[in-house]
């Protein structure tokens, strides 16, 4: 829950206007889905 917490400071962080309150983090595919969601937002901002 830790990671997942800084993940979600890190997002709110980079995107301030959007409403981030929890991200769901797989151990094993984190950075590849990190870029996908990024990407993802990426369009909408």
């Amino acid at each position: 829950m830790r990671r997942e917490n800084e993940y979600v400071a890190y997002l709110q962080r980079l995107y301030p206007e959007l409403q981030i309150n929890s991200v769901y983090i797989n151990e094993i595919g984190q950075n590849n889905d990190k870029k996908a969601f990024e990407a993802g937002i990426a369009q909408y901002v």
